[in-house]
């Protein structure tokens, strides 16, 4: 009884946030280091999520940022100065998974991922929270999707085009943050946004433009 009381002592201690659905647990390191007996609290406190390797648990504290441990149902992510727990069925059901928008009008029936509106022609009032766009480039169907491996866009405001891996470095996107992005892909297979981050150049409004499409994330 003392030692399950304590471990749970210790597992609020080093916890940042938990949350069960979808599951998360941050956690952080520094505080993980200075447990004592090491070996006995990470077995304690990760083996109910699969993770018996003490070695490998013990590198990952010192491990750089995007390092991962994979059980059968979770994955522990060195996430800067911290780690971080997840399932990750979710995360490869998001890599592998397309969603069809076939025109402006967005229900409820077609099950997004994230909540997006498309306004036409916004009132000026209305534009300071949207991302603009020339409509028509647009193509539909579009698509929405996270990145896939050899994408590539034209980053508002920067020069030529830039991979979509080198661009997440470059800010400095988590794995998770990464898994979390999602992309508005037009009908032709062009990055035209990535959401809530940045604008595809070639999509911007400009003085020819006569049709805008607004675009924001609820």
């Amino acid at each position: 009884m003392f030692i399950e009381q304590k471990i749970e002592e210790v597992r609020k201690e080093i916890t940042i946030e938990k949350k069960d659905d979808p599951f998360f647990w941050k956690i952080e390191c520094k505080k993980i280091k200075k447990l004592n007996p090491l070996s006995f609290y990470l077995f304690k406190l990760f083996s109910p999520y699969g993770f018996n390797d003490i070695h490998s648990m013990k590198h990952m504290i010192h491990a750089q940022s995007g390092k991962q441990l994979i059980s059968k149902i979770y994955r522990i992510i060195k996430s800067r100065n911290n780690w971080v727990v997840i399932t990750h069925k979710s995360l490869l059901e998001n890599i592998n998974k397309t969603y069809i928008i076939q025109n402006l009008k967005i229900s409820k029936k077609m099950f997004l991922p994230i909540d997006i509106k498309f306004v036409l022609n916004p009132k000026k009032e209305s534009k300071k929270n949207m991302c603009l766009i020339d409509f028509n480039k647009i193509q539909f169907p579009l698509l929405l999707r996270t990145w896939r491996k050899g994408d590539f866009f034209y980053p508002l405001k920067m020069k030529g085009k830039k991979k979509l891996s080198k661009y997440y470095k470059e800010k400095k996107f988590s794995i998770l943050k990464k898994e979390h992005t999602w992309l508005l892909i037009n009908g032709n297979g062009s990055i035209i946004l990535i959401l809530g981050n940045r604008l595809d150049d070639r999509f911007k409004v400009t003085e020819n433009t006569n049709k805008i499409l607004g675009i924001t994330k609820i």
